[in-house]
């Protein structure tokens, strides 16, 4: 048994979908700019940058304690304390630090790390953050950027 009104309705779908395909970009609409400006607060604004071209470099954080590597990102060989570095809070610190930007969490992340470092490497007597970067794709990293201290005065230097 057919419904009358299937037929209006598929009509009236077909008129609104050739009625949003031909009108033309240009049109506003009453009241966009005021939606315009509501869509970030209330995040619901489309971002059409989701898939970029990818990254151009990799970076990685290497943790040494007395010459011998105890972290590296992405590496499952060295996964000391991969908590601490992979953490929501913490990974934007791991992040920027090896992007060689300065913030002002860099002194307090080190300390931390430090800390770590000697409860679980209580004789440790050097200890080194070390960046390392490479092209994407690529395994030829290169030495980016470290902070080196060591026992007795455990002062930061950078490299």
């Amino acid at each position: 048994m057919d419904r009358p009104w299937t037929h209006l309705r598929a009509a009236l779908v077909l008129v609104a979908a050739y009625a949003m395909a031909t009108l033309p970009l240009e049109v506003g609409l009453p009241g966009e700019d005021v939606l315009f400006l509501l869509q970030r607060p209330l995040r619901i604004r489309q971002g059409w940058g989701l898939y970029g071209a990818g990254p151009d470099h990799a970076y990685r954080l290497e943790v040494w304690v007395d010459d011998g590597l105890v972290y590296r990102s992405q590496d499952p060989d060295h996964t000391w304390r991969f908590p601490l570095f992979n953490h929501r809070r913490t990974k934007p610190i791991t992040v920027s630090y090896c992007h060689g930007e300065k913030g002002r969490n860099e002194r307090a992340w080190r300390s931390y790390v430090l800390r770590a470092v000697l409860e679980d490497f209580p004789e440790a007597q050097s200890v080194e953050l070390l960046c390392t970067r490479s092209p994407w794709p690529g395994d030829q990293p290169q030495r980016f950027q470290s902070a080196v201290t060591s026992a007795p005065r455990w002062r930061w230097r950078s490299r």
